[in-house]
């Protein structure tokens, strides 16, 4: 759930346990003070952007669907084209058969007929047999070959509209995340619920969020069994949305960014 969870050994000082500060877990991208403001997006545009992702999405399905109908037409058309290769090959031996039988009854019965006539019956069948057994080589070569394209379509097309339904969620929180100051409060719960120190919890949000988180100030406090009083800090440098919790010997990061990866790797691993 949380991204990170630092403890004091896993950073010491000439033997001595370090303290990380929350400047630690600064996000690049907001580093650079200088970057020109983005312009925030209004209700409608961000409609809009989200219905062109779907758009692409769905027209990214109808694509590998396509691609999947023509596959299994050529495997029918394949199998088709084989069976009545087969057939002909069968047919023809059948009456190169019944032609040596009738050869057979107006010349007589002579020893030397009897040994030509079956002669000719066991090369038939032996030519039958090859033909045939090519034509199946055939057609299971290219159904191997077909079954295989069809496999990495859909596969490529699971990895496609992982990625996509992923990015359109994560803009779909993000969005929820600024209207919604309910949800950082349930964030701030279970992390509290995480740490396994209580003394003397810090509660970093961002600014825009901290009027909610202090209303619930008591609740927190009770929750987590806090020892002392529960700070509450703003930081700029986390998004909407995001807190992080430090402890005297702990930290807990809820990176939103960070769990929406590790959700999008566990759907294309098929978790």
């Amino acid at each position: 759930m949380f991204k990170n969870i630092y403890k004091p050994e896993d950073y010491t000082i000439k033997g001595n346990p370090y303290k990380l500060r929350g400047t630690f877990l600064s996000k690049k991208d907001k580093l650079n003070s200088a970057a020109p403001m983005v312009k925030e997006e209004s209700s409608l545009e961000k409609t809009e952007r989200q219905e062109e992702q779907l758009r692409l999405l769905l027209q990214v399905i109808g694509e590998k669907e396509s691609q999947l109908a023509e596959i299994n037409k050529q495997i029918e058309n394949a199998a088709g084209q084989a069976e009545i290769q087969a057939r002909r090959i069968i047919e023809n031996a059948m009456k190169e058969g019944e032609e040596l039988k009738e050869l057979k009854s107006k010349q007589g019965h002579d020893e030397g007929f009897d040994k030509g006539y079956f002669e000719g019956i066991e090369k038939g069948k032996e030519e039958t047999s090859k033909k045939y057994a090519s034509l199946i080589e055939t057609m299971e070569n290219i159904t191997a070959q077909a079954l295989s394209e069809k496999v990495k379509i859909i596969k490529n097309s699971e990895d496609d509209i992982v990625a996509l339904s992923v990015d359109i969620a994560k803009k779909v929180v993000n969005g929820e995340l600024k209207t919604n100051k309910e949800i950082v409060k349930g964030f701030v719960k279970e992390a509290l619920l995480k740490l396994e120190d209580k003394e003397k919890v810090i509660v970093y949000c961002h600014p825009e969020d901290i009027e909610v988180i202090k209303s619930h100030r008591a609740e927190f406090t009770e929750l987590g069994d806090i020892v002392g009083t529960l700070r509450i800090v703003p930081d700029e440098m986390l998004e909407q949305g995001e807190c992080r919790l430090e402890s005297k010997n702990e930290i807990i990061d809820t990176d939103i960014n960070y769990q929406f990866g590790e959700i999008k790797k566990k759907l294309s691993l098929g978790e």
